[in-house]
């Protein structure tokens, strides 16, 4: 369809037409960004995983040594001493804990500020496909009464012509 609209141009306004859009590469960059952000977006992805994992894995840890102050006081002799490497190893996997959410904090954040980014980026791009289509409308209409003028044109040269044709029969 584009090479039958750029032959058409071709053809009644030889090297004179351009296209909408062809003045830029405007849709290339927006495209490369959205793709950048895209990747960022999956990259933040694995490190939320990651996090949460990390996460996971601390919490099991806790519960494990929780598991460990119970079997603790089980046992009179060495109940005290364990109890308090437990609450260590707690007060060690709870920091661990909070550095993790701290860190999927500051994760999410930026993948809010990397949609909103993206968000922008799409409101732009309908911005400029609307301006398109607006345009592709202002040139069908130019085509139509291009059309009906070439006619005219067709039409007064026929009439022109019957009338050399007739002159010269007399």
């Amino acid at each position: 369809m584009v090479k039958d609209i750029r032959a058409c141009a071709e053809k009644y306004y030889p090297g004179e037409w351009y296209l909408a859009g062809e003045a830029g590469k405007g849709f290339a960059v927006v495209a490369t960004e959205i793709s950048g952000m895209a990747t960022q977006t999956k990259e933040a992805t694995v490190n939320i995983t990651e996090l949460i994992q990390n996460v996971s894995s601390a919490i099991s840890e806790v519960v494990g040594v929780i598991r460990q102050m119970i079997a603790g006081i089980n046992e009179e002799k060495q109940g005290a001493s364990n109890t308090a490497d437990s609450f260590l190893a707690i007060e060690k996997n709870t920091f661990a804990i909070q550095e993790h959410v701290k860190k999927l904090a500051a994760e999410i954040n930026e993948l809010k500020e990397a949609n909103s980014v993206i968000v922008a980026s799409i409101q732009t791009i309908s911005a400029v496909s609307e301006e398109v289509s607006a345009h592709a409308s202002e040139t069908m209409e130019a085509d139509e009464e291009n059309s009906t003028r070439l006619n005219d044109m067709k039409d007064t040269m026929q009439g022109l012509l019957n009338k050399i044709e007739e002159r010269r029969n007399r």
